[in-house]
């Protein structure tokens, strides 16, 4: 890995979590230094200016689920969070609607990452279920049955308990 390590911000752990894993299948590394997890979309839509000017001086990723933010429509929230010149060192990336419908779309490696048979994931994680609600839900329903880990939660991912 002789790339320059990459800075990260993002608003969940499980987006952490994930952002590593990708960047690692493209042999990128993460500057463990510069990891933040914003604990939400409000922190991190008031601090991305902030990440835009630090990437001046190296690579930055910022991850943000685009939700049903500005209608649902990720161009008009791309331009919303990015009012100012973006810098080219600064990677943003919107996952319409969610991280974990993302996660969750790819059936067959999500089922093998998480060890947990390919018929318990949903087909269309969009799609609202009876039980399971959301894709955020329906990651923590999954998780919870099984696991990397043995314990319900991927592999570099500690569940945090109640």
């Amino acid at each position: 890995m002789s790339a320059q390590p990459i800075g990260v911000v993002v608003e969940g752990q499980i987006d952490r979590v994930a952002v590593e894993n990708i960047l690692a299948t493209r042999s990128l590394a993460v500057d463990p230094n510069r990891v933040i997890i914003t604990g939400g979309r409000r922190r991190f839509d008031a601090r991305l200016t902030k990440y835009n000017l630090a990437a001046r001086h190296g690579p930055w990723l910022a991850l943000r689920d685009a939700d049903h933010d500005a209608g649902g429509c990720p161009v008009t929230l791309r331009r919303a969070l990015l009012m100012v010149q973006q810098s080219p060192a600064l990677c943003l990336r919107l996952a319409v609607r969610t991280l974990e419908a993302w996660l969750l779309a790819d059936v067959d490696a999500f089922a093998a990452h998480f060890s947990v048979p390919r018929y318990t994931v949903p087909r269309d994680p969009e799609e609202p279920g009876p039980a399971e609600g959301d894709p955020r839900q329906r990651l923590s329903v999954l998780e919870a049955s099984g696991g990397a880990n043995g314990d319900g939660a991927p592999a570099g991912y500690e569940r945090t308990r109640p």
